[in-house]
Parts: C-alpha cells; structure tokens; sequence
C-alpha cells in the first residue's frame, strides 16, 4: 500500500516514460520553468547557462484536465485508511491517429479533433477488480501531460579532460582537513561540565528558613521565569520536574539530583550522624515473678473471710459484674507457639451456666478451616477436592495471588474486592497465628465475644464484625452451641508469634456499652452499621475502634475534601453533604452528612475487649530504651 502523493509521482514517471518512449518531444528546454527577468516564473530555457526551476514533486497539479485524470485513477485504486493500491504502467496506452483510425474497434477515443492526437489511454477496466463506476477506461490528450516533462534535465555532449599530473600540482589532495576534529572523551567531559557551568541558573533561589519547605510555591515559580521552558531565547536549565515544558521532560535540575542519587548513596550513608540514644535502661523493680507453667493453671489471690472472690457480691442469683462489668490484666508469656488454652475462667459460660472466659486459641496454615466440608460446602477447595486450609483460604483470596478466585479476578470479570490485600502477613512469618478472645454469657443466656470489624488497610483483612446467634456448628475452637462464619476467628486480637516476648493482656466486659438489638441479631441498625468512620471511607461495622467503643458514630461532619470524594447524588441517594436538611428533605435511610469521630468511650461497639501490648513496646512508650 502507499500515500495518495507516492500515487501521484508514480504516475507521472510512467506517463513521463511513456512520452519519452514515443519521442513526444525533441528538445526539454521549451519545457522547462526558469525564472525570468522580471522574477516570474516563465516557460521555456534559452540556453544551458540558465538555472532551471525543479520541484520536490513530479507530480504538478498546472493543467486541470491531468489533475482530473488522476483523482480519478486514486478514486480506482483507494483501498482503506487512506491508503492506494500501487499503479501498474502496463495499464497505460498509447494511441496515434493512424493507430485508432486503423483499428476502430471502440468508441473510448472518440471525441478527439486530429491535432489531439496523441492520446494515453488508462485501461482501469480490464486490470483492476472493481465495480467499475470509477475502474473504468480514462483518456487524456498527450498535449494535456507534456507538462510533466518540466522536471526532467538535460545531459551534456561535450565531457572535459582532466589532466592527472597538473591537477596534483594545484589541488591539495590530502582531504583530512575537511573532517571534523574529533575530540577525545576527556576533552566530551570538560565540555560537559563547561556547558552545564553556562546553562544553569546564575544562582540558587532564596531560601527562608522561617518557613516550611524553605519557598513558597510562588517564589518557585517565580523563580522559573529563568529557565528555558518559560524563557525559549535566554533560558536556563529547568529546576523542578512540575515547571518543565515538553521540550525539556527529564531535562531539569531535579531530574539530574534524582539521577545523581543512584551513583552517591555511599556519601548519603557518611552524613547520617547517629544520634546517641539517651534513653535510661529499664530495670526490673521486683527480684522475680510467680510463673504458672501450663495453661490452664491459675491463681486468686482474696481476702479470707467470706466466700466472695469480688465479682458475686450479695446476691449470686445476680452477680456484681453482669451490672459492673469487669477487667483482667495479666502478663503474659507464651512456652511454644502450639498450644491454647484458658487464661482466666470463671462460671461455665461455654457450658450450661453464666460467667466468662479469657482464653488463647492456636490456627495452623495447615488445618482445615471446617474438616467436614463436602463438595457444594463454601469451605470445600474444589481444586484439591478436600476442604480449604487456612493457607489456602487466605490465598484464594489476596489480591494478586495466582489462585485468585474468579468473584475477585477483573480478568475473569470478577467484581468483588479480594478480602486480604497483597501486603498482608497472615502466616508468611510463621506457620501459626496465635489469638485473644473474651467470651462473656449474660444472664438470660445471651453471648457475647471480643470479635472486632477488619478492614483492608485497618487490619490486613477485609471483614464485617458478625452477630453472634446460636446454632450447632462448634469446629475448630468456635465458640459452644454459636456458629460462626470461620473467618471470624481471624477477627479476634491477634498476638505476634514471639517466644521470648512477655505481652500486658487487658480484657474488659462492659454491660452498658451499645452492642445492638436483639431483633438485628445482636447487631446495629443500617443507619449506624453503615454509616462511615473518621476517614470517611470505611464503615464502622469494618472499623477496629468502633467495636472496640472508641468512635462515636455520625458525631462531625465531612471535610470539604470528603465531600469532593464522594459528593452527593440526589439520583441515588448517596455520597457526603455537609448539610444534613438536604438528607432529610430527600427522606435518604442513611445521615451521610456526619461522621464518626474518636473518643475515650463512645457507648457503642462490643462489651467484650481485648488489647494487648508487648513487653518492648509499653517501655518504649515510657520512655525507656530496650
């Protein structure tokens, strides 16, 4: 395929090849376009001594009827996308009077007078596949194309004799002069530094020390009023990446620091000046502690009269702490990383009595998540044709994994999004995950547990905080007589697998907190479960700290810039406003206008809380060096 101009000069040298053949003319020079004494450009060359009038193209668009011609042979042969067939000359005919007269044996030239004669004849027809509309036969006079025959240039007849010897004698023939000199690579060097000397800005911008970033953002851009990008006659070299024009991307003062960088990281080393840590070595206040060597175990310490431990009180048919509440605080240090067990029990709450336990549960990347799973169970891995393992479970749903199930995969035109992010660390570090749980019965037999909402970012797994209701499901550690989704269990407070690391564990049993209704199944209502925290992205039954009553829901309103995220749609009713009336006068289910906001208690979230805090961590907070 070629361009409509390649057509055209291809044309003209097969109709220029054809007159030449035929000897249409004797003498180029009555052709030729010189520029004449006036400065016009005239026809015809008096002698050789005139300069002649050659163009880039063969093709010359000067006689009206050729131009015709050959739009009419590129309508022929146009194919797609702007692009031609290439000509064949052997469709061309050249045609005399004698020639037609002779043969007669179409009507194609008739028309002409004798002194038209002669005529090149296009054959279109016979050679190119068409519909024959415009593939048909053209005719032109050759009086109508001698034109093209302008850009050809004449030959002399006379050759001039050189004399070998004479012309040494004169001519310098060592040539090497006119070679440029080439420089050697330290000579490239010292240019270098001698141009990027001359090119750079005369001096540094004026730095204010009083301020943050040492300049304001219109003291640099003042300051670029020099450079070459502002300034295309004078400038100098660009300073900042932000103010580069398009003729200098990666042509800046910054571009060059960033480069520079990567060959000088050893001198950035050399001026880190390590400070001296002052801090006070911490020193351990008594000469030891009680160890209680197996889980399981424990003590209580109380005073002697009475048989009251200080959780009962008057009346055991109504203990003290279902009304008050309570908190556990223990140090804790675990022997290995495979066992659980109780840390603090008292009642059966997970048999057929009231009261609360404090235990410590142990999950394996290589157990199954619900050993009984059969095929059409969601825990059965229809890969290996057994049930999933945590490990599996977790992979089969990280975002970027190679086993990604299709309801996550945008290739597979999955739409949801993968619940673990591909920064998570869930059993990479080790083959076990330890976790905390309070499990507290109330006395009408309710349960209630320490499980918290998980976020992407907020808790490396995406994962609402879920109800808790009875049923007969109890594998793999889940609480008696409750069922539980079993990813639930990775949405108990998680514990770092250290051995020779002592962690403050604190639980708390809050009966005045708001942990919702029973006919939502122990949840919130929609208004409140899915209204957004602080960073206005993340809904509160996602949130660690609302479950853990350290948000206050729809307690401030959106920023302006929460607002630009996700500003309101009348359509649908959703999005952020500031003005709540706009959500009452739309009658929307859900106050978007306000957000949550932290506090020390809130009133809301789960009764049940566990934190913990390691040994190394709670001293660094105090100030101490570990």
């Amino acid at each position: 395929m070629i361009t409509l101009n390649q057509l055209r000069d291809d044309i003209v040298d097969a109709v220029v090849d054809l007159l030449i053949q035929n000897q249409v003319i004797n003498d180029i020079s009555e052709l030729q376009y010189i520029i004449g004494d006036n400065g016009q450009i005239a026809t015809g060359r008096l002698n050789n001594d005139q300069p002649i009038i050659l163009n880039a193209s063969d093709y010359q668009g000067m006689n009206e009827k050729f131009v015709t011609l050959i739009n009419n042979v590129a309508n022929c042969l146009e194919t797609t996308n702007n692009t031609y067939y290439e000509f064949e000359p052997s469709v061309l005919e050249y045609i005399t009077e004698e020639t037609w007269t002779t043969r007669r044996t179409d009507d194609y030239d008739e028309g002409y007078l004798p002194d038209e004669y002669p005529v090149i004849r296009f054959n279109l027809a016979t050679f190119y596949e068409n519909d024959g509309s415009v593939c048909t036969t053209y005719s032109i006079s050759a009086v109508e194309t001698i034109h093209n025959l302008s850009q050809l240039v004449g030959l002399l007849n006379t050759v001039t004799t050189i004399d070998p010897n004479q012309a040494k004698e004169v001519l310098d023939t060592n040539i090497r002069e006119l070679l440029p000199t080439q420089q050697t690579r330290q000579e490239e060097i010292n240019k270098f530094f001698s141009d990027y000397q001359r090119l750079k800005p005369p001096s540094p911008p004026v730095w204010d020390e009083n301020i943050p970033g040492l300049i304001t953002e219109d003291g640099a851009f003042d300051y670029e009023q020099w450079s070459i990008s502002f300034d295309k006659e004078d400038g100098y070299i660009t300073r900042l990446n932000e103010y580069s024009d398009s003729d200098n991307q990666s042509k800046t003062l910054q571009y060059l620091r960033d480069d520079l960088n990567l060959y000088l990281r050893d001198l950035d080393e050399q001026d880190i000046t390590e400070l001296e840590d002052g801090r006070p070595q911490y020193e351990n206040k008594s000469d030891g502690y009680l160890k209680i060597r197996n889980l399981n175990q424990a003590i209580i310490i109380r005073k002697e009269e009475g048989d009251d431990v200080g959780l009962v009180g008057d009346d055991p048919d109504n203990p003290k702490w279902m009304d008050d509440g309570f908190t556990i605080t223990m140090w804790v240090k675990f022997k290995d990383r495979v066992n659980g067990g109780t840390l603090f029990n008292f009642g059966n709450p997970l048999g057929g009595g009231e009261g609360f336990t404090l235990e410590t549960f142990v999950l394996k990347k290589d157990d199954y998540i619900r050993p009984y799973a059969a095929d059409g169970d969601p825990y059965f891995n229809p890969i290996t044709l057994m049930p999933y393992t945590w490990e599996e479970y977790i992979d089969y749903r990280t975002e970027g994994s190679p086993n990604l199930l299709p309801q996550y995969d945008d290739a597979q035109g999955g739409t949801s999004t993968p619940p673990f992010p591909d920064f998570h660390n869930w059993f990479r570090d080790n083959d076990y995950e330890r976790f905390i749980r309070l499990v507290v019965k109330e006395k009408d037999g309710t349960l209630r547990d320490s499980h918290v909402g998980k976020s992407r970012y907020r808790g490396e797994f995406l994962s609402r905080r879920y109800p808790t209701y009875p049923s007969d499901d109890n594998s793999q550690g889940r609480i008696f007589n409750v069922d539980f989704n079993p990813s639930k269990l990775l949405n108990y407070t998680r514990i770092p697998v250290d051995l020779d690391e002592w962690f403050f564990i604190v639980a708390n049993y809050n009966p005045t907190i708001n942990e919702g209704n029973t006919e939502n199944n122990g949840s919130f209502d929609e208004g409140i479960y899915k209204s957004f925290g602080p960073n206005s992205l993340t809904t509160l039954r996602y949130y660690p700290e609302f479950w853990k009553n350290n948000i206050l829901p729809l307690s401030i309103s959106p920023t302006a810039d929460d607002i630009a995220d996700n500003p309101w749609s009348d359509e649908d009713l959703s999005g952020f406003t500031d003005d709540c009336n706009i959500i009452e006068d739309a009658d929307a289910d859900y106050r978007w206008c306000l957000l949550g906001s932290y506090t020390h208690s809130s009133g809301y979230g789960a009764r049940c809380k566990v934190e913990i805090i390691s040994r190394k961590d709670l001293l660094r907070a105090k100030g101490f060096k570990v």
